[in-house]
């Protein structure tokens, strides 16, 4: 059974769908490797001055590999893809360490799948 919304002429509208366009797939695609390609640099602020953070473990998910599957890069593509077509990206079993470092921290709530 698919989900999703019926459009008036009674097709279904879900992200799987929507990226048979070329135009949804070429605007998802844009946006994900634009973002993904942006330097990753994580600073810690000590007094006035802001220096990188290389020695801590966020550091070294985010930057160099969040998981043992993928790349940084190949990470937050996959994640930007997943904002664009489902409003929303959550980490999964696989971001194991990432999830553990992040809900350790209370920096943002994680839902895992």
């Amino acid at each position: 059974m698919i989900v999703g919304a019926t459009s008036n002429s009674g097709s279904v509208v879900n992200p799987e769908t929507a990226m048979r366009l070329t135009a949804v797939y070429a605007c998802v695609r844009v946006l994900s490797e634009s973002i993904a390609q942006l330097p990753l640099i994580y600073y810690e602020r000590t007094g006035n001055r802001k220096e990188r953070a290389v020695a801590e473990t966020l550091y070294t998910l985010l930057h160099d590999a969040p998981n043992q599957f993928q790349t940084s890069f190949e990470f937050r593509e996959t994640k930007m893809a997943h904002l664009c077509l489902r409003g929303k990206a959550f980490l999964s079993s696989t971001d194991r360490a990432l999830a553990e470092y992040l809900n350790c921290c209370r920096c943002i709530r994680i839902a895992s799948s």
